[in-house]
């Protein structure tokens, strides 16, 4: 992995919640490894996802 970054990073170029990315991972939507037992996404890969046409939009929520 040449540009690889943490669950936390990712969600955060995706605009997403962590558990978001976890979901996506789980789901096979996106790829991943570990390494030291840290799940790392690759930037690339972030950028495909995010690109794909049938992408849900994040849910807008009301702060209490």
């Amino acid at each position: 992995m040449l540009d690889a970054v943490s669950v936390a990073v990712a969600a955060g170029i995706a605009g997403r919640s962590p558990q978001t990315i976890r979901k996506w991972i789980r789901e096979g939507r996106i790829g991943s490894s570990r390494k030291l037992g840290r799940i790392l996404l690759e930037r690339a890969e972030i950028e495909r996802v995010l690109a794909l046409p049938n992408l849900p939009l994040p849910i807008k929520r009301k702060r209490r």
